[in-house]
Formats: structure tokens, C-alpha cells, sequence
């Protein structure tokens, strides 16, 4: 997906899950009523100088996400998500949610005046998630 402008949805602009891969690249994401861009329950994204704003309205405002899901059998969704020159602001949630289970590369992001984190990387139904960060940053954000 590149050079596109993804708006309106009632869920999340962009989901990739169940073993996809997509990448997403110098694209407008933004007004999505349950976030941006999103890799779960194994799927994997590539994030690429995107801008990702004004994602809010329902439970799941983040503008980048991804999580693994662990289902009744204890196994978990692989995710991952490789995130790069990114622009995520004014998202309802976090700029950037790593969650259960899922991994993420983040590097040279700008995540600000979000609603809650710049970037949160947290375990509150399964395996603890893993997040490598650098040259990035989370400025006046809800909570930072």
C-alpha cells in the first residue's frame, strides 16, 4: 500500500492478520473510528514513513498497533510489526501499542500529543511482548 490516503472506517484504516504480510509506505491514515494500522493474531506489517492521525472514537484508538491473541489452547498469533519514519499524532490511544506476544522494530518514529502513551509495549492477557526502539520520539503525550 503505497501513496494511499486510508479514512472513514469503522474499525481500524488498515488490519493485517492470520499469517499476511503487508507494507505500508509514505501513506495518509487517518480518521478511523478504531485506529490505524494494525498487525494481529500473526499478522505482519511494515510500516514506512507513513502519517497516522486522528484515529480515535472507539476502544482501540491507537494509530500503529500490534498484538498476538492468545486463544483457549494457550497458543499465541505470532505478530510483528517493523515501523520506520513514521509520523503518529493526535491518535485517541497510543502512537504506537505493542501487546501480547507481538515484536516490533521501531525505529525513527515521531509519536506525539496522543491520547494516552507515545509507545506502549505491555502483557495483559498472555506472552509479554518485545519492542527494539531507537531514534525515536514521544513528546507530550497523555501519559509519557
Amino acid at each position: 500500500i503505497r501513496g494511499c490516503e486510508v479514512f472513514g472506517a469503522a474499525d481500524k484504516g488498515i488490519k493485517v492478520t492470520t499469517g499476511s504480510h503487508a507494507r505500508i509506505e509514505s501513506s495518509w491514515v487517518h480518521d478511523n473510528l478504531n485506529g490505524g494500522i494494525q498487525a494481529a493474531l500473526g499478522g505482519h506489517v511494515e510500516a514506512f514513513d507513513n502519517l497516522v492521525e486522528n484515529n480515535r472514537g472507539a476502544t482501540a484508538q491507537n494509530g500503529i498497533a500490534v498484538l498476538g491473541a492468545d486463544d483457549n489452547g494457550g497458543e499465541v498469533s505470532f505478530s510483528e510489526l517493523d515501523a520506520r519514519g513514521n509520523v503518529s499524532r493526535r491518535n485517541g490511544a497510543n502512537g504506537l501499542a505493542v501487546r501480547v506476544g507481538a515484536s516490533a522494530r521501531v525505529r525513527d518514529n515521531y509519536l506525539a500529543v496522543n491520547g494516552s502513551a507515545g509507545i506502549r509495549v505491555f502483557n495483559d492477557a498472555g506472552p509479554a511482548a518485545t519492542a527494539m526502539v531507537e531514534g525515536t520520539s514521544a513528546a507530550c503525550n497523555g501519559t509519557d
